[in-house]
């Protein structure tokens, strides 16, 4: 049985705490980023394709070869399209949740994913409409794969 003093006590909840204050903060950076993604790109129709570089985590080949850089910014128009119309459809009413908030609330994914503590859902009308997941401060996929199974399916990651 172990035995532990007042002192040893405050150290452990201490160390508790600041685990639990740091992941709360990498979380709201994580949503911030999405956030700002969905302000500054998808929602707006005027946005600069290299303004994509800030938020998305791209590869330098794909950014140095003109070829795979249009198709990249061909596709991921083609996505953010997608995104804006659902988000304009419900009068850009729209929350952000981490996995975790989304399995509380009851919104469930078949999402195949290795971290799902990197994972986040634009959800409207209780609906996930993309999954979001982040790496380093940067996108690394928002759309499902191009290829969907019935009851699963995996992020198309951005920079492989």
């Amino acid at each position: 049985m172990l035995i532990l003093n007042n002192k040893e006590m405050k150290k452990i909840f201490i160390i508790f705490f600041c685990i639990a204050i740091f992941s709360c903060q990498s979380q709201d950076k994580n949503k911030e980023t999405i956030i700002k993604f969905i302000n500054n790109i998808v929602l707006n129709s005027n946005y600069d394709s290299s303004d994509l570089e800030y938020y998305l985590d791209i590869d330098k080949e794909t950014l140095e070869d003109k070829n795979k850089k249009d198709f990249f910014i061909s596709l991921m128009d083609d996505n953010i399209i997608d995104i804006k119309q659902k988000i304009d459809k419900n009068e850009l009413n729209y929350i952000i949740l981490s996995n975790k908030e989304a399995i509380e609330k009851g919104i469930t994914s078949n999402l195949i994913y290795n971290d799902y503590s990197k994972v986040y859902y634009v959800i409207v009308e209780n609906k996930i409409i993309t999954p979001i997941i982040i790496k380093n401060d940067k996108i690394v996929s928002f759309f499902y794969g191009l290829t969907k199974k019935e009851n699963e399916s995996r992020p198309m990651l951005l920079n492989n």
